[in-house]
């Protein structure tokens, strides 16, 4: 816990008299410093726990991003939700991935593994966003919530697969997502924008900055925004979250028509060359 907190001065900088001021307020409120942040206005919430994420590197989610799935969410009672601030937003294959305040609680996670016979892929996400979402599945709840205290365990985190082929041509493109699996609905829309950042050498591969988390395994259509008959079939095959809180999608070429696959190469190696 002390190297978080030492990490999160170091992340914001903070003035001597800066810090003086949050150990007094700490100490009056008896709070930890992280809420002491947030009260002081030197963090939101949500960026605090997005430097959580990126810090255990697990993937940080805003449930309210994908459509809920009744029987997913009915695994556990409402109140044991509101209790422990968790929520599964979606299920692949055998692997459910549930959002939680606090993803290195080690009590929680083992009751879950036993209540669902699912691999736990564990997704970081805030306390008032879970709350959102929470209620806007079950309706509003008359109790009062309060920012749990992280515990630091040292247990091992899921980790997502990772697969890249690791020759790759920049090519930043913008691009839009359709995410073709059922078993993954946005709230918004199917689709959303992102950058094409690099194609692998075999053009079987792409590297992608997007704003929103996609599971490993889920299947995509990607369209590249100022090309002709350029859909292209693919499947994600990784998710990181990066430092400015954006995530990296690996994402594997299923099916990509092979003119269009050999102008984008070609795109890239001119670009390379200083060609035009």
């Amino acid at each position: 816990m002390k190297e978080l907190e030492a990490k999160i001065i170091k992340k914001l900088n903070l003035n001597p008299d800066q810090f003086l001021q949050i150990r007094a307020e700490q100490e009056k409120r008896k709070k930890t410093l992280f809420s002491t942040l947030i009260k002081l206005g030197l963090i939101s919430e949500e960026n605090l726990y997005i430097f959580f994420a990126q810090n255990f590197n697990t993937p940080y989610v805003r449930p309210l991003d994908y459509v809920l799935d009744e029987e997913i969410i009915e695994l556990f009672p409402e109140e044991f939700y509101r209790e422990h601030l968790f929520l599964p937003v979606f299920k692949v294959e055998n692997s459910l991935y549930v959002c939680l305040a606090n993803p290195l609680d080690a009590e929680l996670i083992n009751i879950i593994e036993m209540r669902v016979d699912f691999d736990i892929c564990l997704l970081f996400s805030s306390p008032s966003l879970l709350e959102a979402a929470i209620n806007k599945f079950f309706g509003l709840d008359d109790k009062n919530f309060y920012l749990n205290n992280l515990s630091v365990l040292s247990n091992k985190l899921n980790m997502l697969p990772f697969w890249r082929e690791s020759q790759r041509l920049s090519i930043n493109f913008p691009i839009e997502i359709t995410v073709q699996d059922e078993r993954v609905k946005l709230s918004c829309s199917s689709c959303f924008s992102a950058l094409a950042l690099d194609i692998s050498f075999s053009g079987l591969a792409l590297g992608v900055q997007a704003n929103i988390f996609i599971p490993h395994g889920v299947k995509v259509l990607i369209k590249f925004i100022a090309q002709t008959s350029s859909e292209i079939k693919g499947e994600i095959v990784r998710c990181n979250i990066e430092q400015n809180g954006t995530y990296f999608l690996g994402i594997k070429v299923i099916d990509i028509d092979e003119k269009f696959k050999n102008n984008i190469l070609t795109t890239a190696k001119k670009s390379i060359n200083g060609e035009n």
